[in-house]
């Protein structure tokens, strides 16, 4: 078709990534936050115009028509169609040749988790660890209640010297001193507290946690299979669900 090699291949073959947008929907950091909304929407055009690089780069014929049947300068014509797809399709992956080849190679080899940036690490790293989890506990016990929110407060009165918490395997009072410096939101309490019913069953509650961590980095992996091969895999778990159900 005339005037083909001037269209922007990205473009043309752009499609929302349906696992990204799940993936970063689902996405948990350690203290439980979600990541915001304007950002899960980011990062899933981010990982769609990848696909679409990698479409082109494992693709003869439509890397044929990037390069106009040249052997060189792939990058740098990817490059140049990034930066155009910005103004239709609002990505923030770098124009720059030599870091949108890094980011590829990136995503190719980490997955959605490449495209999420450094900074929210700094920002939602913090695990609630056993000790701080054993407190929360303790308040749950105490003060008879699993609301994150109450929870929340009773926890601040605590640090702040206004009420003293038992620990009930002790018997003794715990020291607020000891969490000095401590800060945590909400959100983590609520993905890490435990409600009076998975007190009396910790296991279950660690097995929760397995499941969140799997269902994580679940939809990262089966990303980087081919088409043929997750479809398979998808025909296959559905199997053994049906034959789950009929157990």
């Amino acid at each position: 078709m005339r005037g083909m090699s001037n269209e922007n291949l990205i473009v043309k073959l752009f499609e929302i990534d349906k696992q990204a947008e799940y993936f970063f929907k689902n996405f948990r950091f350690d203290n439980g936050d979600e990541l915001p909304l304007n950002y899960q929407e980011k990062y899933t055009l981010n990982a769609s115009i990848l696909n679409s690089i990698k479409l082109i780069q494992t693709n003869p014929i439509l890397k044929s028509k990037l390069l106009k049947n040249k052997a060189t300068g792939f990058w740098k014509k990817i490059s140049i169609q990034v930066n155009l797809a910005k103004n239709g399709l609002n990505h923030n992956l770098p124009s720059n040749e030599r870091r949108i080849k890094g980011s590829y190679i990136s995503y190719l080899e980490q997955g959605y988790n490449s495209l999420i940036s450094k900074r929210f690490g700094s920002q939602n790293s913090r695990k609630v660890d056993e000790k701080v989890l054993k407190l929360l506990e303790d308040i749950v016990k105490q003060f008879k209640s699993d609301s994150p929110t109450l929870i929340k407060l009773k926890l601040d009165s605590f640090l702040e010297g206004n009420i003293q918490v038992i620990d009930a395997e002790s018997g003794g009072l715990y020291n607020n001193e000891d969490f000095k410096g401590l800060n945590i939101s909400t959100g983590a309490i609520k993905n890490n507290h435990l409600s009076e019913k998975e007190i009396q069953q910790y296991d279950s509650y660690q097995l929760l946690k397995k499941e969140m961590y799997l269902s994580n980095n679940f939809y990262d992996c089966f990303s980087k299979l081919d088409i043929e091969i997750r479809i398979k895999l998808l025909e296959q778990f559905l199997s053994l669900v049906d034959l789950v159900k009929k157990k």
